[in-house]
This record gives structure tokens, sequence and C-alpha cells, in this order.
């Protein structure tokens, strides 16, 4: 290199008699402007890219809300009077007609076992836990026809089993 050197020294005049054409400044100039639009373009890009980073962080955070907020909610219930009137109505005289068959199983004067009085009272415990189900069921499909119709139907039940244990017994005295 130390040659080359020498010789651009040696004929520096040779090589600096010419300019550059209007053309090549032209170009030098239009890349200039091309660069800023890069810049421009680049930082649109980091903007997009920041809200689509905050989007999603606050989409994660709205999901894990929901969730927490899901868990509280798998404790609550809904009842039939929480669907229609028509179905108060029926839950209404279903519990009531329940609670009379149990004041009068629990009065008969007959000779009950205690064993035989947990053994219907513990059926009586399960339909409840069934029906409690029902509700949870309910409350994430509140117009699901067949569980509206599984809780009446265990209603059904209840007065059914509670009917043949007052009737049996009755008989037996």
């Amino acid at each position: 290199m130390d040659n080359l050197e020498k010789f651009i020294e040696n004929n520096r005049e040779s090589f600096d008699n010419e300019e550059p054409s209007i053309e090549h400044l032209e170009n030098f100039k239009s890349k200039l402007n091309t660069k800023n639009k890069v810049i421009i373009k680049r930082s649109f890009i980091f903007k997009a890219a920041a809200i689509l980073i905050i989007t999603a962080i606050t989409s994660l955070i709205a999901i894990k809300s929901y969730e927490i907020n899901y868990k509280n909610d798998t404790n609550k219930q809904m009842t039939l009077s929480d669907v229609s009137v028509e179905y108060k109505e029926i839950e209404s005289f279903y519990k009531n007609d329940v609670h009379i068959k149990i004041e009068e199983l629990k009065s008969l004067t007959c000779k009950v076992e205690e064993s035989q009085k947990t053994m219907i009272f513990d059926e009586i415990s399960v339909l409840n836990g069934v029906y409690n189900n029902l509700q949870k069921e309910l409350l994430s499909n509140p117009n699901d026809k067949r569980i509206i119709d599984a809780m009446i139907n265990n209603y059904q039940i209840r007065v059914e089993l509670l009917d043949k244990v007052i009737t049996h017994l009755k008989k037996n005295c």
C-alpha cells in the first residue's frame, strides 16, 4: 500500500481536476431523503410494536382478572325463581311441599329407628346436593330447558320419596 499512497500523493492534481455531475448530487440528496423515510418508518414500527405489547399485557391482565372472578363465582347459584315468574311459583310450591313432608316425617310418633331416619335424611341431603349442582349449572346456562327440567324433577323425586316413606310408616304404625 505504500506504493499506492505515494502514487496518489505524487499525482494528486490529476485526481482533483473533475467535479461530480449534477445527477450525482441529486441522487445523493434523494438517498438522504430515503434514509429519513426509513427512520420515520422505523419509528412508526416501534410505536406499533409498543401498542401491540401494551394491548397484549392488558389482555393478559383482563383474562387473569376474569379467571379470578370466575373462580369466585363457582359458589354462586341460580334458582328457578331467577329464570321466570312461572318457575318461581313452581319452585315455591315444591319447596313448601318438601318442607311440609319433612315436618310430617319428623312428627310421626311411630317407632322408627334412628338409623332409618338417618338414612332417609341422608338421601334427602344427596338430592339437595344434586339440586345445588344443578343451580350452579343453571348459572352458566340460564335458559337451558334440560337443567330447569332436571331441577323440577329433583323436587318431584324428593316429594315422592317423602310420600312413600310417610305412607309406609303410617301403615306400619
